[in-house]
């Protein structure tokens, strides 16, 4: 549900959103994709539900890097205590 929201405001911004996009390598796959109208930018947007170490976010955000496009992490708020 969050992926389409996300979809929804990148779209409602006036972007192009596609969900599941992956690297022609294999190497990631962007919840969504934000490509700006010309298709000169790209942002990828990632909701991150499950627990991640900021290590990870750092090597999954540099991998986009290399592509030249920018990531916006996304989380829905605080979990209770398992």
């Amino acid at each position: 549900m969050l992926k389409l929201e996300m979809a929804g405001a990148i779209r409602t911004a006036g972007w192009f959103a596609t969900l599941e996009v992956p690297a022609e390598d294999g190497s990631w796959r962007a919840d969504a994709m934000a490509s700006s109208t010309d298709g000169s930018r790209r942002m990828a947007w990632e909701a991150q539900l499950s627990p991640i170490t900021v290590d990870d976010i750092a090597a999954r955000t540099d991998r986009y890097a290399k592509e030249g496009i920018r990531v916006c992490w996304v989380h829905p708020g605080a979990r209770p205590p398992q």
